[in-house]
């Protein structure tokens, strides 16, 4: 009954409402509201940005490089970038949907707290916008949005494009024990070559 309580406090999430909608069954989208009202409601709160974080977010039509410190906030700027071209209008150029964007991280954790803060902001967005059904699909197309590790996105690039160079769709990754083998081997290799080389002189 309590969690009955609270979630009906929530315009968005209404518990009883979810699952006679679908008849016992809630799915994944229903699913990540509930995620979301436990998980992401107040956590996000509003940002007044500098002049320079509100030129990285809004500047259009050209490359932007943000150079900054650590904590000064990079992270909050891009997922506003990302979320201002969300909500641009149909007919701008940068209106798109999240699987078409690309983002890029170093790490496996900061691409995960990536696109758990993109997420955060959708929700927030739908807070503000409850009749925009392009954010409410946004939140079921963030699962297959390319948002990894710089080293993901190369091994995806080659797995979808394998007949372009001509290698095995079956290819993987070497371990290390493996590349020092290869290594060796190649090394092996020259200086056999090296010494046919000067033997034929």
């Amino acid at each position: 009954n309590i969690v009955v309580k609270r979630l009906n406090e929530s315009p968005r999430c209404n518990l009883k409402g979810l699952i006679n909608r679908n008849k016992g069954a809630i799915n994944f989208a229903d699913l990540a509201e509930l995620v979301h009202y436990f998980y992401f409601k107040g956590k996000r709160n509003s940002m007044n940005w500098t002049q320079e974080q509100q030129d990285a977010i809004y500047k259009k039509d050209s490359n932007i490089l943000v150079a900054a410190a650590a904590g000064s906030g990079k992270t909050a700027v891009l997922v506003e970038r990302i979320i201002n071209k969300l909500c641009s209008d149909k007919k701008s150029p940068d209106f798109c949907d999240i699987k078409n964007i690309l983002v890029v991280t170093f790490t496996n954790a900061a691409a995960s707290e990536m696109r758990e803060r993109i997420l955060e902001a959708i929700y927030k967005k739908i807070e503000e916008e409850p009749e925009n059904t392009h954010l409410q699909k946004q939140v079921n197309l963030i699962g297959r949005a390319s948002i990894c590790t710089i080293d993901s996105f190369c091994l995806d690039v080659v797995k979808n494009n394998f007949y372009e160079i001509d290698i095995s769709p079956n290819f993987r990754i070497a371990d290390n024990a493996e590349l020092e083998l290869i290594k060796q081997e190649v090394l092996e290799e020259l200086f056999d070559n090296k010494y046919e080389i000067e033997d034929e002189k």
